[in-house]
C-alpha cells in the first residue's frame, strides 16, 4: 500500500527547498557509482550546477510554462522527490507535457511517492 499521506507535493518555493532537491538529484545520479573515491566531490558539483540550471529555469524569462515540483515530507517537511515539468506554449509544437528529473529519496522508494 501507497504510504504517500504523509507526503505533500507542490512547486518548491524556498532556497532550502532547492538546495535539497539539488542534492536529491545528485544522489539519484551517482547512485550506482558507489566504489568512486571522487564520489562526494562529484556529488557536490553536480548539486551546485544543478542549483544554478533550476534556478535560472525559475527566474528565467521563460518560466511561464516551467515547474519544479517537489515531494515533501508532511511531518519534517524535508524533500523527498522532485520532478521538473515543463508546459509548451501553443506556438511549440509539442502535444504535451514534458516530464524530467522525476527522482525519490531512496528511503520512500516503492510508496507511491512519484506516482502523486
Amino acid at each position: 500500500a501507497a504510504d504517500n499521506e504523509r507526503v505533500v507535493v507542490r512547486e518548491a518555493e524556498t532556497d532550502l527547498e532547492l538546495q535539497q532537491l539539488c542534492v536529491l538529484r545528485a544522489e539519484a545520479y551517482y547512485e550506482e557509482d558507489v566504489h568512486n573515491r571522487f564520489i562526494n566531490s562529484f556529488k557536490k558539483k553536480f548539486a551546485e550546477q544543478e542549483s544554478r540550471c533550476v534556478r535560472g529555469r525559475i527566474v528565467g524569462s521563460d518560466t511561464l510554462g516551467f515547474a519544479c515540483l517537489v515531494a515533501l515530507d508532511a511531518d519534517s517537511k524535508a524533500v523527498v522527490g522532485s520532478a521538473d515539468i515543463r508546459i509548451p506554449d501553443k506556438s511549440e509544437d509539442l502535444p504535451s507535457a514534458y516530464i524530467s528529473n522525476v527522482c525519490v529519496d531512496v528511503r520512500h522508494r516503492r510508496r507511491g511517492v512519484a506516482s502523486l
